[in-house]
């Protein structure tokens, strides 16, 4: 089978989205043949044209129509459409989609509506109801939705989604291996993730005084990377 999978956001950019496609795509090719669509220029993606997103530069945002995404999947016989994210490369390949009349599936990796207060705490509610409008109406149109997690699930169903599935994100357990040396008795505390501001890091670096107080011999691990990592070293 050949299939594409399309995202608004990949390398070289460092987020779970990221890892999950690359994840997704190395499954898959075991068995079939993959095609990566992206707004950033990749060894491995196809790419368009795009700007970066004024909030957020490190972010692109692409222009290209779907009738051209439709065009370009048909010359790759491409037979089924797989959508990580909801914004301008998303909209177009859901659109080539019904254009070409190929089932599409749709991932809702992130709580996007709860992040609108990052964008303005003026109007966080009101675009945070919008927020919700849109995820109802981006992905209502696909044949099917998949979610990392089950209450992500009713959250969605809560708003009227269907068709809603469960597949937690994969894990490639051979990218870790455990030290040769026996783990120390001192407590441990360990951050990993990616280093944006919305992960609220700030909170566990704050508390930091407090705990070695109590706990001399504690130790801190932030392991991660991210577009706000130099921001939170100076802190």
């Amino acid at each position: 089978m050949k299939i594409a999978l399309v995202t608004d956001t990949y390398h070289p950019q460092v987020n779970g989205v990221v890892s999950s496609v690359d994840t997704i795509a190395e499954e898959l090719e075991k068995e079939h043949e993959v095609h990566i669509f992206a707004p950033t220029r990749s060894e491995r993606a196809y790419s368009f044209n795009s700007f970066p997103f004024y909030l957020w530069p490190d972010y692109r945002i692409a222009y290209v129509r779907a009738k051209t995404l439709a065009k370009i999947f048909e010359e790759k016989d491409i037979e089924i459409i797989h959508v990580h994210t909801p914004f301008s490369l998303g909209v177009s390949g859901v659109g080539a989609a019904r254009h070409l009349t190929l089932p599409a599936v749709g991932t809702f990796h992130t709580l996007l509506p709860e992040y609108t207060h990052y964008i303005s705490e003026t109007l966080g509610l009101l675009l945070r109801r919008f927020g919700w409008r849109y995820v109802n109406w981006f992905y209502g149109r696909f044949n099917a939705v998949t979610v990392p997690s089950t209450p992500i699930k009713e959250s969605l169903v809560k708003r009227g989604l269907k068709n809603v599935h469960v597949i937690p994100n994969a894990v490639n357990v051979d990218l870790f291996h455990p030290g040769k040396e026996p783990p120390s008795s001192d407590p441990c505390i360990l951050f990993v993730g990616r280093l944006g501001k919305e992960k609220r890091l700030e909170v566990l670096i704050d508390a930091a005084s407090s705990v070695l107080e109590e706990y001399p011999k504690a130790k801190f691990q932030i392991i991660g990377r991210g577009i706000h990592e130099d921001w939170y070293k100076k802190i």
